[in-house]
């Protein structure tokens, strides 16, 4: 099996800052504390990811980006899609913070409600930090959303520009979009 690019979630043109991109799985997937969303595992039959990176609404092309949303889907076979989240979420409560280049990233999950079978909204916090690397006082955050289709999984991680963070309502508006997207490819 192969995973389209219609499979994908499309940001609508006033967000998209450039044109999705196939990128590979291994870069696409968030890392926490160790490997929590692998590769799927035995029971992937099939697997892709983009990148689209998107702009605030309304600002003109030539400022930086706001943020990057990965895209990975997941096909599984039997049961593998559901045991995926069960092992993400197994995961996720044994990582409660990490360092990322010495900095601490808290890590908060909860459910989703109304996308997909199931769906689970992960948020990173840390402390802001500006372009020169000195903290300013202020806390940074982006999110993870996973969200399940009978036996398909799509993971989509969200990181704000250069360290900065993400954008939840844009986060939010692409999973319910590629929940729907996923719901209307013929598997």
């Amino acid at each position: 099996m192969t995973i389209p690019t219609s499979a994908f979630a499309e940001l609508p043109i006033e967000l998209r800052k450039s044109p999705r991109r196939t990128t590979p799985v291994e870069q696409a997937l968030p890392k926490l504390c160790a490997n929590e969303f692998g590769t799927g595992g035995r029971q992937v039959t099939a697997s892709a990811a983009m990148t689209v990176t998107y702009q605030k609404a309304g600002e003109p092309s030539s400022n930086v980006p706001q943020g990057m949303i990965h895209q990975t889907i997941f096909t599984f076979d039997s049961s593998g899609a559901s045991a995926y989240l069960d092992r993400l979420r197994a995961a996720v409560r044994a990582c409660p913070a990490y360092d990322q280049s010495s900095i601490r990233v808290t890590v908060t999950s909860r459910t989703l409600s109304d996308v997909g079978n199931e769906a689970l909204l992960l948020t990173r916090t840390w402390p802001e930090t500006n372009l020169n690397g000195e903290r300013t006082g202020r806390t940074a955050s982006s999110q993870i959303a996973v969200a399940r289709v009978d036996t398909t999984v799509t993971v989509l991680n969200d990181e704000g520009w250069e360290g900065a963070s993400g954008n939840p309502a844009i986060l939010d508006r692409v999973v319910r979009d590629g929940v729907r997207t996923i719901e209307a490819w013929p598997r």
